[in-house]
This record gives structure tokens, C-alpha cells and sequence, in this order.
């Protein structure tokens, strides 16, 4: 089996757990031990696979097919513009309320509390303009005027009705996924982060 050095780590921490149930000790201090394991490491790697981005022709074909006549629709297909758009990470959507968010003749500010990046919680703000093509702003409006909680980006359940309860990290990736599979993107290598990813990559591409 060709395993990464993650599955390999987490399957030895189960080993040796195992065996303290057992009152079976294993020395992972061991010299030689470390040894032979950072050889492992060495040969096949430890660095994370990067995920593909979402690039803006992606996020284009993607909004053909998100309906636009659901709560569910309307909440993804602002979810996703807001997404590419702002560059912001999943943790930072998430957190979002309402109150975080200004709307201005040319499109919102945005204030993000705090960021993985702002070990003082210091906060910054960011702007999102308004755009004549899938616009961002206006999906974003769509959406406000069905959500009224505190929260900007909340669940829908399965009858579509709005429940307040806010969207995790987890709830970005599985949304972003649902829709990159509709377009057969390769969902394998789609992540949350992809959103951010791609508006990153279409800027540098275009200078």
C-alpha cells in the first residue's frame, strides 16, 4: 500500500494506544525507532497536496446550475460569489454577521474580526465591488433578504427553510464540492480553500 506519512502517523498512534490498553509499552522515543521513521518521512514525503482552485470560468458554469427560485440556491450561489470574490478563508466566512458587513454605493466593506494571520486581534477590513456579471453584491442582497438572523452564512434543512444555524468550515467544503461535481471537477481535489485559491491564481494571471 502506498500510504502518505499522515495515514502512516495516525495508524502507529492507534498501535499505540492499543497496546496501553493492553499494559503493552512501546518506546516511540526510541533512537532507532526515529530513525527508520524520519527515513519513512524523507522517502515518501510529509508535504500537503495543495487542492486545484476554482478558477472564475469554474464559478461561471457553476452558477448555470444552482437554482435561483430556492432559499438553498440563493444561500449557495451567494455563498460561493462571496467566497471568490472576498478571498477570505473559510474560518473568517463563517464567523460573519450581519452586523460585520456594510453595504455601500459600490458594493460592501467587510470587517473581519479577527484572522489566522491577526495574533492580536487587531481586525481589518476588506471591500468587494459591485460587477456586471455574477455579481457578488447582488447575490449576497438576495440572500439577506431571506436570512435575518445574526449569522451571514446558516444552514437550510431539508424542507429549504432558513435555520440559523451557522455554516462550519465543514459546510464551506461540502457545498463548494457538491457544486464543483456538478461541473465534474475533480472533487478529490476541491477543497473550501479552493474559492480563495482561485481568486489568488486569477489575479496573478492577470498581473
Amino acid at each position: 500500500e502506498n500510504y502518505k506519512a499522515s495515514t502512516i502517523q495516525r495508524k502507529i498512534s492507534a498501535i499505540y494506544k492499543y497496546c496501553e490498553t493492553k499494559n503493552i509499552h512501546i518506546n516511540l522515543q526510541d533512537k532507532e525507532f526515529k530513525i527508520v521513521w524520519q527515513g519513512i518521512r524523507r522517502k515518501i514525503g510529509i508535504a500537503k497536496q495543495g487542492k486545484d482552485p476554482i478558477l472564475l470560468k469554474d464559478l461561471e458554469d457553476i452558477l448555470q446550475h444552482i437554482p435561483k427560485n430556492t432559499h438553498m440556491g440563493i444561500r449557495d450561489r451567494s455563498l460561493l460569489t462571496f467566497g471568490w470574490f472576498s478571498a477570505m478563508r473559510r474560518s473568517e466566512i463563517v464567523k460573519l454577521n450581519w452586523d460585520d458587513i456594510s453595504f455601500i454605493k459600490e458594493g460592501i466593506i467587510i470587517n473581519i474580526r479577527q484572522s489566522k494571520t491577526d495574533k492580536f486581534g487587531e481586525g481589518q477590513k476588506i471591500a468587494i465591488l459591485k460587477r456586471k456579471v455574477f455579481c457578488p453584491i447582488k447575490h449576497l442582497k438576495a440572500w439577506q433578504k431571506i436570512n435575518d438572523n445574526g449569522a451571514v452564512f446558516c444552514s437550510v434543512n431539508k424542507a429549504d427553510k432558513v435555520t440559523g444555524i451557522r455554516l462550519s468550515c465543514i459546510d464551506v467544503a461540502r457545498i463548494v464540492k457538491k457544486w464543483a461535481a456538478v461541473i465534474d471537477l475533480d472533487i478529490t481535489k476541491i477543497a473550501g480553500h479552493s474559492l480563495r485559491r482561485g481568486f489568488v491564481t486569477t489575479a496573478v494571471s492577470s498581473g
